[in-house]
């Protein structure tokens, strides 16, 4: 995950929560199709009641890097 500025992140979840996250409306795909092919969405901040939607999202990346860890 990163941020372009204080209100635009860029989160990278698994295939399947990727497709639940779009479904649901919960963020939009990654402007690059590159990206978007491999799990990134993007994620808009407007308001104080989208933080709580961006944590929800931010979770589910959480939650599939512990499963996948990368190391470098």
């Amino acid at each position: 995950m990163h941020s372009h500025g204080p209100s635009s992140l860029d989160i990278r979840l698994s295939k399947e929560d990727q497709a639940s996250v779009l479904r649901k409306g919960l963020a939009f795909p990654h402007r690059a199709d590159v990206h978007a092919r491999d799990g990134w969405v993007g994620y808009q901040m407007e308001n104080s009641q989208d933080l709580a939607k961006a944590k929800r999202v931010i979770q589910l990346a959480y939650k599939n890097a512990k499963k996948n860890p990368r190391v470098f």
